[in-house]
């Protein structure tokens, strides 16, 4: 017991020490902003590599309902309870044809900004609706975004290009 404590703590400290070293790196006042290196390098990366995750098969669908152009279908995984974004990182690192960009607001989290080109725009009302599809099920909305949602095994997620009222906002 007394040796998986004294492991916990070296493993805590080098990982804080890691991330404390990159932070100080960071000129200016970022107001918690991050430099995106924290946990990414040194002891952090030896740590995260390995840990062996299984895969959650998931299907990711590019629909254009303004257009009405042909649905795109990416077979892809995402580690078990892992989230949305990460399996939508390692599509868009695998398969060329598949690229998406995002945002990331302070209160929110990530907002996905365009898929495959195609970007919303608010002045046109046009957005990346989220949609999921269970096995056996219809197309429902999530309540969250792509930076919480956690996919399941077999789950078709939808990502479907239109609009939206004057009055509904996009949620």
């Amino acid at each position: 017991m007394a040796f998986k404590l004294i492991l916990t703590a070296a493993v805590l400290t080098l990982l804080t020490q890691d991330c404390v070293s990159h932070l100080e790196d960071v000129e200016g006042d970022n107001e918690g902003a991050s430099s995106g290196r924290c946990g990414l390098g040194g002891p952090a990366s030896l740590v995260m590599r390995s840990i062996s995750l299984s895969q959650v098969p998931i299907t990711i669908v590019v629909k254009n309902s303004i257009l009405n152009e042909e649905e795109k279908t990416y077979k892809t995984f995402v580690a078990d309870r892992g989230i949305l974004i990460g399996a939508m990182t390692r599509l868009a690192m695998t398969d060329n044809s598949f690229k998406f960009t995002y945002i990331v607001d302070l209160n929110y989290g990530p907002f996905l900004e365009s898929v495959n080109g195609v970007a919303g725009n608010p002045k046109d009302h046009t957005y990346w609706e989220l949609l999921v599809k269970k096995p056996g099920g219809s197309p429902q909305k999530t309540n969250v975004g792509i930076g919480c949602y956690i996919p399941s095994a077999k789950d078709q997620i939808i990502f479907n290009f239109t609009t939206w009222g004057g009055s509904e906002g996009c949620g």
